[in-house]
């Protein structure tokens, strides 16, 4: 049997293949393929390393070659003990086809799935996505291939297994975030204003703050460019400044920028999304009645809210 994977989320409007990273990635699933290893993807919010593994698993060729019992995309996230113990049992009766209850206790449905794993689904791929502490690595030493993305820049967790490690952190190259601003734009980017392109040099090391930029940047230009000027007389100045706070402060400027040009019923609609735990999947129906409104009307508003990256959907079965 194989792994139907339903929860892998949806990519962004205009994904970029990150030509190197990527191919890093697919080389280390051929050297993995019979081992039980490691393949960590770390980088910092909005690196994008999420969307990195995305585009990985979406590789058919390279996953029937290599995964031919599929692959398992789990959201880790921000969670206790208990809230783990909920997403191992999830992934128990995805292989088990819900025959029969998982264990009640973590231990006991770890070690019911290494022997599921090794009876049933050799030669399976687990995504374990955003993953903010190592130590509950150890929950998941499965006998797979592990892709893991994590903003820690080490990984408490030791293994004997085999453990490849990548960084997302740099960004785009210039070549990669001209491209996506292409395709944001509809041309060449050669074509685009030249204090555009400057943004785009400057913003290259967050993928995420150029997609929240380029959903709105066409009509907002100069209130870009006065940020663009202010940043890089603020690199000039403060030496001591780290590349990580920089990038934190250009993914807030990013997303309060996206907030300010939103139609303003959307982005009442989206500061209401706060009442919902951090990590957590938001179904139709509770939305449908904190807005009063049918399913299709509130996939509508999610979809504007997806085209814009100001959320990411994903679709479990029909729902």
């Amino acid at each position: 049997p194989s792994v139907d994977c339903d929860d892998i989320p949806e990519l962004p409007p205009y994904p970029i293949i990150r030509e190197k990273l990527s191919k890093d990635i697919i080389k280390a699933f051929f050297s993995l393929k019979d081992k039980n290893g490691w393949i960590v993807v770390r980088g910092g919010a909005g690196s994008g390393k999420t969307v990195v593994a995305n585009l990985a698993v979406r590789d058919e060729e390279t996953m029937m070659n290599n995964f031919p019992a599929g692959f398992f995309w789990l959201k880790i996230g921000c969670v206790d003990i208990n809230e783990l113990l909920i997403k191992v049992q999830e992934f128990y009766l995805v292989l088990n086809h819900s025959e029969k209850p998982p264990p009640p206790t973590i231990e006991g449905v770890v070690e019911s799935i290494c022997l599921l794993i090794a009876d049933q689904y050799y030669g399976m791929l687990l995504v374990l996505d955003d993953v903010r502490d190592g130590k509950l690595l150890e929950y998941f030493d499965f006998p797979c291939v592990k892709l893991v993305t994590t903003r820690e820049t080490t990984l408490s967790y030791q293994t004997n297994n085999y453990r490849i490690n990548f960084s997302a952190e740099a960004g785009y190259t210039s070549i990669e975030a001209k491209k996506a601003f292409d395709a944001w734009f509809k041309h060449e980017s050669t074509a685009l204003p030249s204090d555009i392109m400057d943004i785009v040099e400057e913003f290259k090391c967050s993928p995420m703050a150029l997609a929240l930029i380029g959903s709105n940047i066409l009509d907002n230009s100069l209130q870009f460019q006065h940020y663009l000027d202010k940043t890089q007389h603020s690199n000039k100045k403060d030496q001591l400044a780290t590349l990580k706070s920089l990038k934190t402060d250009k993914i807030k400027y990013a997303i309060a920028k996206a907030l300010d040009v939103l139609d303003v019923e959307l982005a009442s609609k989206l500061r209401q999304l706060v009442v919902f735990q951090k990590n957590s999947l938001i179904p139709l129906q509770p939305l449908a009645v904190l807005w009063q409104l049918n399913h299709g009307q509130v996939q509508n508003i999610m979809n504007q809210m997806a085209e814009q990256s100001l959320i990411m959907i994903r679709k479990k079965g029909q729902n």
